[in-house]
């Protein structure tokens, strides 16, 4: 055996090992998570008129939102059109619509921020009942201190 096939040989062996590996990656069952931050508006001209814009009586303003931490939706797409199905509004009194989203979540979604943590399969397979339940209970994290963020920064 020369060191050419001694080479081929190691090469080999590791790119066999490198498929496995990225073979057990993709069929290991991980929780995938995505996450999605609603913005809401809340029309002020609709308190007191009308609120349409022909009339000139609109005055939106931006409220907050909500941040998402969904599990159970194989791609970033279907986490979007489920959180976009569930919580998004239209009217002359109130919007909320999808703001952003991206891929897993942040350390700093999940520790630094109030978020909604939502499972897809558990949702839909939900009776209408259990539905608002699920809703009305959402998970919300404590918020932390400004003082305990300042700590942890170092700062």
């Amino acid at each position: 055996m020369g060191l050419k096939d001694t080479v081929e040989q190691i090469k080999r062996k590791s790119y066999d090992a490198g498929f496995e590996t990225a073979k057990n990656l993709y069929n290991k069952k991980e929780e995938k998570m995505h996450t999605v931050t609603t913005q809401y508006m809340e029309n002020y001209g609709a308190h007191d008129s009308r609120g349409k814009f022909k009339d000139g009586k609109n005055f939106w303003k931006f409220k907050g939102g909500t941040t998402y931490v969904v599990t159970g939706a194989e791609t970033l797409s279907n986490a979007v059109a489920f959180i976009a199905s569930i919580a998004t509004e239209n009217n002359i009194f109130c919007k909320e619509y999808v703001s952003h989203y991206e891929v897993g979540a942040r350390d700093e979604v999940i520790d630094d921020c109030a978020y909604v943590k939502i499972d897809v399969n558990e949702y839909m397979n939900a009776s209408y009942e259990d539905r608002n339940k699920l809703r009305k209970n959402f998970f919300y994290p404590k918020y932390w201190s400004v003082e305990d963020r300042a700590t942890l920064s170092g700062n």
